[in-house]
């Protein structure tokens, strides 16, 4: 999914989740993607298939969320590997 910019109270479409209080901007979201409450996804950012955002993190511009990944904070860095 590609997005503009969005403020989001919750979405769940084609196996994404965008948690309550998240902002998209310009971003793109693959399956699977799970990005967690309040967080804020900047422009050019994409969070591959099965990657997880953590709660309250900021993804920066342009920033690559490999897959099967979990990251984190602000900026985010990475913080474990998904079984």
């Amino acid at each position: 999914l590609n997005y503009k910019r969005t403020f989001c109270r919750s979405l769940n479409q084609d196996d994404v989740v965008v948690n309550n209080g998240c902002t998209l901007y310009s971003c793109t979201l693959k399956e699977k993607a799970y990005i967690g409450q309040n967080s804020v996804v900047l422009e050019g950012a994409i969070v591959e298939e099965g990657a997880i955002i953590t709660a309250n993190s900021v993804v920066p511009p342009g920033r690559v969320v490999p897959s099967m990944q979990v990251w984190g904070g602000n900026p985010i860095k990475f913080i474990r590997h998904v079984k």
